[in-house]
């Protein structure tokens, strides 16, 4: 009886704590916003915390609360200001893919990974609408690079070729396209099935052979980049297996960037990759 008694004072506590809280941090954005700025900026996290739990909170103080996005770190506030649509991905790993290719092309993604982010905004999407917040799947970034002309298709015809036999063995697909920034070789296009099938995959050491069940995964390279269409030109060449070990080194590559789990397989090929440009075999 005497826990049930201390349990409900503690929770009147919590919440007349919260009420002073949350009726504070109102004057201050009544009287000081200058001043409510700089408090939200130090303690964001936990006025986060307490805005996943309190409606009134997070309806009062979502424009204040700053989020890390593909063009550098803003309050949603500023955010709807100047785009309007949100757009979020949900995990820190899938924000560091499609950050740099958003950034390149102007787009403006929010990193939904840290504490409490992602259900502050499916919170926030429920509560105000009108602020149209999406979640972004990762593998819609595809969708905004440029399709090849039937000459370059022509171009890369063999390389696409030579890097689909490499890769055969992964279970990965080859696709050429171009897009920003020009300095990416290349980005893997994994969707939600991919992902986690290597993570288990990592877990218990598959043995090497492709991938046969589930969504393919994609190395898309960059036709923008300039060594990607040197490595076209080789392939045209006939040099063929130096441009499959080149298109090995940027699929491991990929994946590092991509900050997606390797596996044993994976470790070995960047190990003979290495060993055949140090050799310089091919």
């Amino acid at each position: 009886m005497t826990g049930f008694v201390e349990d409900a004072r503690l929770d009147a506590v919590r919440e007349q704590l919260g009420r002073c809280i949350r009726d504070h941090l109102t004057d201050l954005a009544r009287l000081w916003p200058s001043r409510l700025a700089g408090v939200v900026a130090m303690h964001h996290a936990g006025i986060s915390a307490l805005a996943v739990h309190d409606e009134q909170c997070l309806l009062l103080f979502a424009d204040w609360l700053p989020v890390d996005t593909s063009l550098g770190r803003m309050t949603l506030g500023e955010h709807a200001r100047r785009f309007g649509e949100l757009r979020f991905v949900r995990r820190c790993d899938d924000f560091r893919r499609v950050a740099p290719i958003a950034a390149a092309q102007g787009r403006c993604v929010v990193n939904g990974g840290p504490a409490n982010v992602s259900t502050l905004l499916d919170r926030l999407a429920l509560l105000r609408p009108e602020r149209k917040i999406v979640e972004l799947d990762p593998t819609e970034v595809v969708d905004s690079f440029t399709d090849l002309s039937v000459a370059e298709q022509a171009e890369v015809a063999d390389l696409v070729r030579l890097a689909e036999s490499a890769l055969w063995r992964h279970g990965v697909g080859v696709q050429v396209r171009a897009f920003a920034p020009t300095q990416m070789h290349a980005t893997l296009v994994a969707p939600e099935g991919c992902r986690s099938r290597r993570q288990l995959g990592r877990a218990q050491s598959i043995v090497d052979g492709p991938v046969a069940l589930g969504p393919a995964s994609h190395l898309c390279l960059n036709f923008a980049n300039a060594a990607v269409r040197e490595l076209a030109r080789q392939a045209r060449q006939g040099r063929i297996m130096r441009v499959r070990r080149a298109v090995e080194l940027l699929y491991v590559q990929a994946l590092l960037l991509g900050h997606h789990p390797l596996r044993d397989r994976e470790f070995s090929l960047l190990d003979e990759v290495v060993l055949d440009f140090v050799e310089d075999r091919g």
